[in-house]
């Protein structure tokens, strides 16, 4: 395991070094991002307070069942998080990188090098689910006169419980992969995440339903989503009335700990990705704008993880219009809109080695940015047209679809910023997971900050809004260009 550690400990310092490059060596700018850093929290602190205040007034106020429930609650939430960012992450990490390829020269194991990359892995996942619930819970918690103890026990559960649901879906995802594997399925990552994807969302319905939840006060069920509850329910002594067996529940927790780290001493080939050959009939446009544009489009189009995660949104979008009614479901229209733009996640780290020869062309960094920004909303309307082809009939109006353009356009540009600034690319181990925590850890309380203030705003105020919002991410995307330009000098 000494070994595993050390190839942890190199991909935080390469994390290090990536954060390293934008904050640089000013202690301003250090200050400022840590200072504005602690503001959002802070302020997404009370946005997520006026969010969950009814719901925590209305159980910690009332009997010892409601307050089981609320427990059971959140560890339900906990747990839907942990699986989403897991999925997240994981679609977005290639199977091999620089250091995996290096690490194959020394006397490593394949099992040292994979537990040496699900470390910090797990790490991340745990850390954004303790954030995100902390900023729903923990004002309202404190506001509501609970003591410091209970929050860092029922804290503490929480943790728990993540890291046991992360671990058991990685265990399941190494399976998954080492079956594939041997059967000579093609794209088994991809066929591993379809299978647990699908298995998570049969165990999350289950899980939320409420008569169950209600019938666990008194006989508990053992489901995963809330496995761990109970132990954080003997602090309280909540546990008098509920018929539940902690020995079944410690071994299963131990066993969903070890799940993983036995699932990785299997023998899994790691394969080359397929070389995809798409739109190699459009032929390369003689104009600056035109060649970058062509050489993303075609980038985009033939990366392997944008084909195979279309095809499995496919895939769930057949089987969710044949179990459910997706006429009624124009929200989810909204969230495809927001998918399609993962693909800017990738798009400097993959020709960040192009950039000299940008500088030795004398491209500047405005017609960079539009020349790949036309590239990725072509890319991005092409995949929503098809995904939208599933709700003929859903009675979405003018303005939702352009709601949807718009969330298109904008995650495009958010994505595209968090790549630039922190590139996803082989060279570096996970990085596209940092890209987009660090995304996340910025957007979330923004998004709770938004909820709270333009909810009661008038529509001048939204319009005005929109318009600042939009004019901040392409001056963003424009300056993380151009820093990426100034730092590749000829």
């Amino acid at each position: 395991m000494t070994k595993s550690f050390l190839i942890s400990d190199l991909i935080i310092k390469q994390w290090k070094k990536e954060v390293g490059k934008l904050l640089s060596e000013d202690q301003w700018k250090r200050t400022a991002v840590l200072l504005s850093f602690i503001l959002i929290i802070f302020t997404a602190g009370g946005a997520g307070y006026s969010i969950t205040q009814t719901l925590l007034s209305m159980f910690l106020q009332g009997d010892e069942r409601s307050l089981v429930l609320l427990v059971f609650s959140m560890f339900i939430n906990t747990s839907i998080f942990s699986f989403l960012l897991y999925v997240i992450f994981k679609t977005m990490t290639p199977e091999q990188d620089r250091l995996h390829i290096q690490l194959s020269w020394f006397p490593v194991s394949s099992f040292e090098k994979q537990t040496g990359y699900f470390i910090p892995f797990l790490g991340v996942i745990t850390l954004l689910v303790m954030s995100f619930m902390g900023i729903l819970l923990i004002p309202g918690l404190l506001f509501e006169g609970i003591g410091i103890l209970f929050i860092l026990f029922f804290f503490l559960g929480l943790t728990v419980q993540s890291l046991f649901i992360v671990s058991i879906v990685h265990g399941a995802y190494q399976l998954a992969y080492f079956i594939t594997s041997r059967l000579r399925f093609p794209f088994p990552k991809h066929i591993s995440l379809l299978l647990i994807m699908l298995a998570g969302i049969a165990a999350g319905f289950q899980s939320i339903q409420t008569d169950k939840i209600i019938g666990a006060y008194e006989a508990f069920t053992y489901d995963l989503f809330y496995m761990t509850a109970p132990f954080f329910l003997i602090y309280d002594n909540l546990l008098s009335v509920m018929t539940v067996n902690l020995h079944i529940i410690a071994g299963v927790v131990i066993a969903g700990l070890f799940s993983p780290i036995l699932a990785m001493l299997l023998p899994v080939p790691v394969k080359e990705q397929k070389k995809w050959k798409l739109l190699s009939s459009i032929p390369m446009p003689r104009n600056k704008f035109g060649a970058v544009m062509s050489k993303e489009l075609k980038t985009q189009a033939r990366n392997e993880d944008n084909i195979l995660m279309f095809l499995v949104v496919l895939i769930l979008l057949g089987a969710a219009g044949f179990f459910f009614e997706l006429h009624n479901a124009v929200f989810l229209l909204y969230i495809l809109a927001g998918i399609t733009g993962l693909s800017g996640l990738n798009s400097y780290g993959n020709d960040h080695h192009l950039f000299k020869l940008y500088n030795l062309y004398s491209l500047n960094a405005g017609k960079i940015l539009l020349a790949k920004l036309a590239a990725l909303w072509s890319f991005s309307i092409a995949q929503f047209s098809v995904y939208a082809l599933f709700f003929i009939g859903a009675g979405a109006g003018i303005m939702q679809w352009m709601i949807c353009l718009l969330i298109l356009i904008n995650a495009n540009l958010l994505l595209f910023i968090a790549g630039t600034i922190i590139p996803m690319n082989r060279n570096s181990p996970l990085t596209g997971m940092i890209s987009f925590s660090c995304l996340l850890i910025v957007l979330v309380p923004l998004l709770f900050i938004m909820n709270s203030v333009l909810t009661a705003a008038a529509a001048s105020v939204l319009i005005t809004f929109a318009v600042l919002l939009e004019a901040a991410l392409f001056a963003g995307a424009y300056h993380s260009v151009k820093w990426r330009l100034s730092s590749e000098p000829l």
